[in-house]
């Protein structure tokens, strides 16, 4: 399990932590895309969860992720 630590970038105007959300799921992606191509990791094992701003970022994640097996949000 590895869990992202965006307090840095989720922080006010809430505009900017919008912006920020796209920079935070594209690293997601980066290093899950990564784990695929490296370790051989199947991509419909992996499951995004989010919570509320969280959720964009792993929507941002879910689209440069191919055969992503599921995300959650709340």
């Amino acid at each position: 399990m590895i869990f992202t630590d965006w307090n840095r970038a989720n922080y006010c105007p809430y505009t900017k932590a919008v912006a920020n959300a796209q920079i935070v799921g594209t690293d997601i992606a980066l290093l899950v895309n990564k784990m695929i191509k490296t370790n051989g990791a199947e991509p419909a094992s992996f499951h995004i969860i989010a919570h509320s701003l969280g959720c964009a970022v792993a929507g941002y994640a879910g689209s440069r992720i191919g055969q992503l097996g599921r995300i959650t949000g709340a």
